[in-house]
């Protein structure tokens, strides 16, 4: 009797497994090779990048950064390796990928599509090749010379890519300086679309040369901050950035000959409450209306600093 008992419930178990798979069948892995090219919110953006050769970009050290042709030109390609990383990260990568493709500006380096190189492995986002590097590369070169017109014509770029930020994107960069400002070959800067997607973290990080573009109100929770207060600091950061394409020099540079790069950002961390010290003097050849504006970027008080449309404007006149 208990052995009949035993028979018929594996039979109704075996069933009830057998109908589970037939009623349920498994969803397919998003990130599967054969799925990616097809996915709904990447078929639009699917570039035909199997097949191209790719190679390690030369400069910098991220193992993930290769670039490739597209019709002929050279793009770059941020990408990550579909064998190692875990499906969060891939969903992440993704999710960053839209994000930067979504923000279409002149002088934001533009996201071209998406695909898969090195044999099927890597899932890359083809952008534009900025080949002069950053800003930063750029201003520190001596061996590049740099007319007053070509300085101006460089802080318009970034003032209007940061303009589209504030006005039509509705969002703040969070980031900016002089190295996430790149360079085409045409002298064009754009604003580098990873670094205005990248994650801000809470914790204050010190020695990695960001220190002298913060605003006095972010080193104590920028998280905490509403859009209106972020972009007042990206105003700060945008008048740190001018004065340094204008010095071409390190802001901040003789605190950081004496002290360091991580002493020197707690020294400037300190004195930035006050706001008694100032990254650079204000470039004698600036006229007087500028300076005026300019200079008003790196007040202590957020509501004192102008409005990114005000400094596109002063900024324009340059050239009239």
């Amino acid at each position: 009797m208990l052995s009949t008992f035993r028979s018929i419930a594996l039979s109704v178990m075996q069933k009830y497994a057998e109908f589970s798979l037939e009623a349920a069948p498994s969803k397919p892995y998003p990130f599967d090779v054969e799925v990616l090219p097809t996915r709904d919110d990447l078929v639009d953006m699917w570039l035909p990048l199997e097949r191209e050769r790719t190679a390690p970009l030369r400069s910098g050290t991220d193992t993930m950064a290769r670039t490739c042709k597209l019709h002929g030109d050279t793009v770059f390609l941020k990408c990550i390796d579909l064998t190692t990383s875990s499906t969060a990260n891939k969903t992440d990568f993704v999710a960053k990928l839209k994000e930067m493709k979504a923000l279409r500006h002149k002088n934001i380096v533009e996201v071209h599509g998406v695909s898969l190189v090195v044999y099927s492995t890597t899932l890359c986002a083809a952008m534009e090749f900025m080949v002069q590097g950053s800003v930063l590369n750029v201003i520190y070169n001596k061996k590049t010379e740099l007319s007053t017109k070509q300085m101006w014509a460089m802080c318009l770029d970034i003032a209007e890519g940061l303009a589209y930020l504030h006005t039509d994107a509705k969002r703040a960069h969070g980031s900016l300086c002089t190295m996430h400002v790149l360079v085409n070959a045409a002298g064009i800067c754009k604003l580098n679309v990873q670094a205005i997607v990248k994650a801000h973290v809470s914790v204050d990080a010190y020695g990695v040369m960001e220190m002298a573009y913060r605003a006095p109100e972010t080193l104590h929770g920028h998280l905490a901050l509403d859009l209106t207060a972020r972009q007042a600091a990206d105003m700060y950061a945008l008048g740190v950035v001018f004065l340094q394409i204008f010095s071409r020099s390190q802001p901040y540079a003789q605190i950081y000959a004496e002290h360091g790069y991580v002493r020197g950002d707690l020294r400037i961390a300190e004195a930035k409450a006050t706001g008694g010290l100032a990254p650079f003097a204000t470039p004698t050849t600036w006229p007087a209306d500028v300076a005026s504006v300019l200079t008003r970027c790196l007040a202590t008080e957020a509501s004192a600093r102008p409005s990114i449309t005000e400094v596109v404007g002063i900024v324009s006149a340059q050239f009239a």
